[in-house]
């Protein structure tokens, strides 16, 4: 990808990662070499979405948090765990 924000190293926060488009935007920013921050209300897919990320990208850091943001409490857990 040709654009600044894109670039290894850097974070990307990604809602909705699980699946679909979400997921997929989080796979193509890993192969970038960014490190990814997923977030989603489904556990079950977040743990699967995890797992597969970090079996293709194993030099990625990866972040899975159950949320929804719709949930002011967990968009603000979201900043936090974001900012570590």
């Amino acid at each position: 990808m040709n654009h600044p924000a894109i670039r290894s190293g850097a974070v990307a926060v990604i809602t909705g990662a699980a699946v679909g488009i979400g997921y997929a935007i989080a796979r193509r920013v890993a192969s970038e070499g960014m490190n990814v921050v997923l977030f989603d209300r489904d556990a079950g897919a977040l743990d699967v979405a995890t797992k597969t990320l970090l079996n293709d990208f194993p030099d990625v850091k990866l972040l899975a948090l159950k949320g929804d943001v719709t949930s002011e409490s967990d968009l603000h857990r979201l900043y936090e765990k974001s900012c570590e």
